[in-house]
């Protein structure tokens, strides 16, 4: 938490460094001392350091911002943060066994959904109307071998209008005639094999969503990472 704030104070101490404070610019209070043996710190840290990152965006000192609940590789075994007692999410993740660490990650992610609703942008509006959060895993199709193929993302926010909310998408389904999940999930044996041209790369997402919060005039991204997978976007989720 310190260090997010150190960051955050330098940026407004810079002339010309940070972007307009808005006059509804707040500063967030100062947290309680962290007991790190107490299984409720992890939250704790994360919540405070999501406040100060709402704060940054309220205050236009940045536009954007990260946050990872959770180290895939942490210490095996290990009681992890609040949520209770569950297991690392890690040693789960081999299990199959992550149901409870999703639902607590959200938890976390409606709260912090509610903190960009509550704020304010310049015109007065919900900051939330024109913001992008994306919540990603790196457990796809098996977690046993963190497959990155068919992850479950969200996307809420619609960048000042351009993307359309309040919708489901099955991207890998909608582009494999006679497409069973249960199936498909044996090629996690060979994930050389479960890729195929047709599907929809995550560079592509990246696209879409760059492009949805660059500037007006800005030149149109239309590649990230490996040219070869991008095809210019996800135009499903377009407003």
């Amino acid at each position: 938490r310190y260090v997010a704030e150190r960051v955050v104070e330098r940026q407004r101490q810079m002339e010309g460094g940070g972007g307009v404070v808005a006059a509804q610019c707040t500063v967030p209070g100062a947290p309680g001392r962290f007991d790190a043996r107490s299984i409720s710190s992890g939250q704790q840290i994360g919540r405070a350091h999501l406040e100060v990152l709402v704060r940054a965006l309220e205050c236009d000192i940045t536009r954007v911002g990260t946050m990872q609940w959770y180290s895939h590789t942490a210490v095996h075994g290990s009681p992890y943060g609040w949520d209770g007692g569950l297991r690392s999410h890690h040693v789960s993740s081999h299990e199959g066994r992550t149901a409870g660490h999703d639902r607590v990650y959200a938890e976390e992610l409606a709260r912090f959904l509610g903190l960009l609703q509550d704020a304010r942008a310049e015109d007065g509006s919900s900051l939330l109307d024109h913001t992008v959060v994306l919540c990603i895993s790196e457990l796809g199709i098996s977690g046993t071998v963190h497959h990155l193929a068919d992850l479950p993302i969200i996307i809420a926010g619609n960048a000042g209008g351009k993307l359309k909310t309040g919708q489901y998408i099955d991207l890998l389904g909608s582009n494999r005639n006679g497409f069973t999940r249960a199936a498909d999930w044996k090629a996690q044996q060979a994930p050389d094999q479960y890729f195929r041209p047709f599907d929809v790369s995550h560079n592509d997402l990246f696209i879409e969503l760059a492009n949805a919060v660059a500037p007006e005039g800005a030149e149109p991204v239309k590649t990230f990472g490996r040219a070869d997978v991008c095809t210019g976007g996800v135009p499903q989720i377009r407003a």
